[in-house]
């Protein structure tokens, strides 16, 4: 079972922790409640199906509950619950839209298969990262044999501990076994489709000649950003047709499309006077405390904020010179590190090296049950020890590590600088004045035992009060009422708040920041504690602007742009449509006063006089469309290739603004005798591009809505 405890270690890993059970708890379960269709919440929609809340919730608390079970010691947090409800959520899709894919293309995964990617020629790569050795490198396939065979004959005697630790790595190992298979089913499904990618002579062709054929000349042209959008009008028929006429366009991912204005409470210089002089008011106490540990900790944000050692040099920069050479004791602070007040004491002075060769037996806790059991026995080897045992058997016979048979536990150097709890380095630095001693980690029990260790140097024992740097109430409210104006005038006083986000952020009245979010996303990038602002633009509509919103010390009044489906309402993407409306109405004015200057001129210089507009050149322009100064214009690029030479051509739209051009030169490359390079350029790029566009043909087929994001639990 020692693999297994491997496995939780690494048990961030989350196809280990689903498991069989859980798919047939699907199966069994779940599909016969799809297909009731009842009218409970519903948490997502698979083919038109609800799956309710409920159903989502208990998969998910089995997941929960499995990876807590396999990794005791790790702390649940919110990064972690989205892990956990990303890895349901797409067990639940595998099972419901996935497999019966499988199932129609007539693929499997066999018994000779599966044993040859535990054991044989094609070692799935998860069974090579367990069953590797650490010191040598090399794969046992017969270590794997061994660990497999131990599950099939049960011991015939085992007392109630044993035998639910031998049923859960059993049902663990299977799990791992699933997923390797669950693995290899999705691979051949892939490369199905990856087999029918082909590319056309005539395609690697055209794609040779727009790399390769290129031409020269000049241009001027009219940007859209030129006239104020206030400058023309726009009907409800022209909004209307041009959704209409190019509904193809707004085709897209389901999700929304938001702007949002940030209002920080950012803290004043009298916030921070006010925490300066709180702390200078602990400074009496905290130089006469006996417990130093309890007192920082207590009165710190940091409630990890232990002391710790440190050599010369490696304090912060404020403190080094004045602890380092102190008598203990001393105070030294507050002073701002980091964004964060830090006050700082003195607290001890010793000799240590800075690197010790440390071995170890280790013994690791499965479940919260099993950390008494566990603390017991490596105290009752503590006592062996003490009574004369050779810590080197011990280690070989105790030692919950596969690598403890062949190196006795060997855990290399070891320093301060690593990132273990402050706890396990000091245990561990004092085993430099015994013979072993015993220490704790976030994995389990140790007996530490030191071989040889570097050259003691003189180092400080230092307890730091760390505080961040808020605001205070006064600024925090000074900032909700900026956000509450901004809200007030944007979605009462304005009949069209896309305009008045617009201005609020031309005139500098607030900082706007445009995001796309879908359904998956539970926060905004760059905004901490944002899941609220993300759960209620995902649950509104085109043109709602939000109350004010809190993340963190941030206040947040957000506007709905637009709604992205696959297949969008005007309503859904108005603001998109009326932007696009919007420029048409631009180029009609653009190109009636390039045709009255083309009608009077006779090159592209006049053209450039009547209108105003300095006339720049094209250089080697590919057949692509891509201009270095505008990006990609295709169209424009298009027509010149058609077009005879210097012979002036437009009113050409764009997608910056509306061309008049000219052609002088055209180089284009000689056919090669076969395309093949090109041909299998395209192929990779094809296939590069399969396992994403797989799976989103494969959803937008069975109509899959993820709705999660109405539920904050998940």
């Amino acid at each position: 079972m020692a693999v297994i405890g491997s496995i939780r270690k690494r048990g961030t890993l989350l196809l280990v922790v689903i498991g069989v059970s859980m798919l047939a708890f699907i199966l069994g379960e779940l599909i016969p409640r799809l297909a009731s269709n009842s009218s409970q919440t519903a948490v997502a929609y698979i083919d038109g199906q609800e799956v309710h809340v409920n159903d989502f919730s208990m998969l998910y608390n089995r997941v929960v509950n499995d990876f807590q079970m396999s990794n005791p010691s790790v702390e649940m947090d919110q990064d972690l619950q989205q892990q956990l409800s990303n890895q349901t959520w797409k067990q639940l899709k595998d099972t419901l839209i996935f497999h019966p894919e499988y199932q129609k293309a007539g693929l499997r995964v066999t018994l000779a298969e599966l044993k040859d990617m535990l054991t044989g020629k094609t070692v799935h790569p998860l069974i090579i990262q367990y069953f590797t050795d650490p010191s040598t490198g090399q794969f046992n396939p017969d270590q794997v044999a061994s660990f497999n065979n131990q599950f099939a004959n049960p011991p015939a005697e085992m007392d109630p501990e044993q035998e639910r630790s031998f049923y859960q790595a059993r049902s663990q190992w299977a799990g791992l076994q699933e997923a390797i298979r669950e693995d290899r089913l999705s691979g051949k499904y892939l490369n199905l489709i990856e087999k029918a990618v082909y590319v056309p002579s005539g395609m690697a062709k055209r794609q040779y000649h727009e790399g390769s054929d290129n031409l020269t000349g000049a241009y001027v042209f009219r940007s859209y950003f030129s006239l104020p959008d206030t400058a023309v009008t726009v009907t409800d028929e022209d909004i209307k047709a041009q959704f209409r006429n190019e509904t193809w366009k707004y085709t897209m991912e389901p999700g929304r499309s938001i702007q949002y204005a940030a209002f920080p409470a950012i803290p004043t210089p009298g916030d921070s006077a006010l925490l300066r002089n709180d702390l200078l008011g602990l400074q009496a106490e905290f130089a006469t405390t006996e417990n130093d540990t309890l007192f920082s900790v207590s009165n710190s944000d940091d409630k990890y904020a232990n002391p710790q050692y440190y050599a010369e040099n490696t304090l912060p920069a404020s403190f080094d010179s004045l602890l380092f050479n102190a008598e203990n004791g001393t105070i030294a602070g507050p002073v701002v590190e980091s964004g964060q007040f830090v006050l700082a004491k003195k607290v001890a002075e010793r000799l240590e090296p800075d690197s010790m060769y440390m071995h170890h037996i280790f013994l690791q806790p499965t479940s919260q049950e099993e950390v008494e059991a566990k603390r017991a026995l490596r105290d009752s080897l503590v006592d062996l020890l003490d009574a004369g045992a050779d810590f080197w058997t011990l280690s070989k016979q105790y030692s919950e590590l596969p690598e403890a048979a062949r190196d006795s536990g060997n855990l290399g150097w070891i320093s301060r600088k690593m990132p273990e709890v402050p706890e396990f380095l000091d245990s561990a630095y004092l085993a430099i004045e015994r013979p072993y001693i015993a220490a704790n980690s976030s994995g389990g029990f140790h007996i530490l035992k030191q071989t040889r260790y570097s050259e003691a140097k003189k180092k400080v024992l230092v307890a730091q009060i760390v505080r961040e740097i808020e605001p205070s109430k006064e600024t925090r409210d000074a900032a909700f009422k900026k956000a509450s104006e901004f809200a007030s005038e944007a979605g009462i006083e304005n009949t069209d708040a896309v305009l008045y986000f617009e201005k609020a952020q031309r005139l500098g009245k607030a900082s706007i920041r445009p995001e796309d979010i879908d359904p998956s996303s539970r926060s905004l990038r760059g905004l901490d504690e944002s899941g609220e602002i993300a759960r209620w633009a995902l649950q509104n509509q085109t043109g709602a602007v939000s109350p004010v919103l809190s993340a963190g010390n941030t206040f947040v009044v957000c506007l709905v742009s637009n709604i992205r489906n696959r297949q969008p309402s005007l309503e859904d993407v108005y603001y998109s449509v009326r932007q696009d409306a919007i420029r048409n109405k631009k180029a009609e004015k653009f190109e009636e006063e390039m045709k009255a200057a083309m009608a009077s001129s006779s090159s592209i210089d006049q053209v450039a006089s009547a209108l105003s507009l300095t006339v720049s050149t094209l250089e080697n322009i590919p057949a692509n469309g891509f201009i270095p100064e505008l990006g990609m214009e295709q169209n424009l690029v298009g027509h010149l290739f058609g077009a005879p030479f210097n012979a002036l051509q437009g009113p050409i739209r764009g997608n910056a603004g509306v061309f008049v051009a000219v052609t002088n030169q055209r180089n284009i490359a000689p056919d090669l005798p076969d395309y093949q390079q090109q041909r299998a350029q395209m192929s990779g790029q094809l296939r590069m591009a399969i396992p994403r566009a797989a799976v989103t043909a494969v959803e937008n087929a069975y109509r899959v809505e993820d709705q999660r994001y109405k539920f904050p639990s998940f």
